[in-house]
């Protein structure tokens, strides 16, 4: 069995030559941005006002201020403002010439055209030109782009930026007990979940994909759905039939289509017999059938293998928490991750029953890890979860 670390490891270490678009911001949303960016202009563009109020010169010790001219947002100022003088402006206004301090409209009285502080502003309240940030200053580092990016770009000057296009990832479920959603299920059958699993898991990355037909336990079959996968796509995901048993057939299917096998067993739980192959700048992967497994393989091995060949190193979120229960687990051979729920730094165990129990993955947000040899995890102990 290969350490999962280590599996990763090496996978990290391929390559594939992939193409980058021209991407709009609105379609942005959710991809990876594989290099830093630039702004295109200072921000804030213009000395602007950080609330509602009057625009005057500190040190203008006058009685009274002559309301000049009104400066909403958007308006160019037309005058500049003088000694005795004052501009009344909205929040985001532009500065006028000769003004320095906004005295907020709640520290000021206005009476016929005019202006009188009735009490004394402690700050400018004023946003300088580039205060956030300079022209062709960095202002976005590798990410995966959020609301919090597409507003940053829209405001530094970008319509649309270059995003690497990911790989295309072929999907192929296998099991002669699997039957199409929504249809009548006979005694022995179980609806394929892990096709729309791995569907979704793909579309919350953004990652392209081609969905193949699920086949049945049959060699000829499973190696003709796979040569037509590994001819259109630049990576094959197959689940079921990577194990032991006389029906798993993926590690002959593989061999059978030019795939060199570089590991067929991982010390992980759940996801052991998880197989990876390549054959001329092609990949596949033969991940277990049950669907606990398959989103722990996914998570930890598939997405940061997808993301490495885009040139974008994916960091998942972690968090602290204390572990109210703890745990004890009987064997320790393998790298495991439990689901659990953290809730305001308190992390509590689910009901869980293994990695057939995909009900127990809507009752978690995280997951937590044992590393080989670590049996126990105390009440009350500090761990580090990965959010999910």
């Amino acid at each position: 069995m290969l350490h999962p670390d280590k599996a990763v490891e090496f996978l990290l270490g391929k390559k594939m030559v992939l193409k980058s678009e021209p991407v709009l911001i609105e379609n942005a949303l959710g991809r990876p941005l594989n290099y830093d960016v630039y702004s295109k202009m200072d921000l804030p563009p213009y000395k602007k006002a950080a609330m509602d109020g009057f625009a005057y010169d500190f040190v203008d010790l006058s009685d009274e201020f002559r309301i000049t001219e009104f400066i909403p947002a958007g308006k160019t100022p037309e005058k500049k403002v003088s000694s005795g003088e004052c501009a009344k402006i909205m929040t985001g206004g532009i500065v006028p010439e000769g003004a320095d301090t906004i005295i907020r409209k709640e520290y000021a009285e206005e009476k016929d055209g005019k202006m009188k502080i009735i009490r004394a502003e402690e700050a400018q309240n004023i946003v300088k030109q580039g205060e956030y940030v300079k022209k062709d200053q960095i202002v976005l580092q590798k990410c995966i782009v959020g609301p919090k990016e597409i507003s940053v770009l829209v405001s530094s000057g970008y319509r649309e930026i270059m995003m690497p296009v990911s790989p295309l990832i072929g999907v192929i479920t296998t099991g002669n007990e699997l039957e199409e959603p929504g249809r009548p299920l006979s005694y022995g059958k179980i609806y394929d979940s892990n096709l729309f699993e791995i569907s979704s898991l793909l579309d919350s990355c953004f990652f392209r994909k081609k969905l193949y037909m699920r086949v049945s336990d049959d060699l000829y079959e499973m190696t003709g759905i796979i040569g037509k996968a590994l001819d259109e796509c630049d990576i094959v995901l197959i689940t079921g039939g990577s194990s032991v048993g006389d029906l798993d057939l993926t590690g002959r299917a593989f061999i059978k289509n030019g795939l060199e096998i570089r590991f067929d067993s991982l010390a992980i739980k759940p996801g052991k017999p998880t197989m990876f192959g390549e054959r001329e700048g092609k990949f596949a992967f033969g991940m277990p059938g049950n669907p606990v497994s398959v989103f722990v393989i996914f998570e930890m091995i598939v997405k940061p293998f997808v993301y490495n060949l885009m040139k974008f190193s994916y960091k998942p979120n972690t968090q602290k928490g204390i572990y109210e229960e703890g745990r004890i687990r009987e064997t320790a051979e393998r790298v495991e991750y439990l689901p659990v729920k953290i809730d305001q730094g308190i992390v509590k165990n689910v009901n869980y029953h293994g990695s057939g129990d995909i009900v127990a993955l809507t009752r978690s947000n995280a997951l937590l890890k044992f590393d080989i040899g670590q049996k126990v995890f105390k009440p009350g102990s500090q761990v580090d979860v990965r959010q999910i």
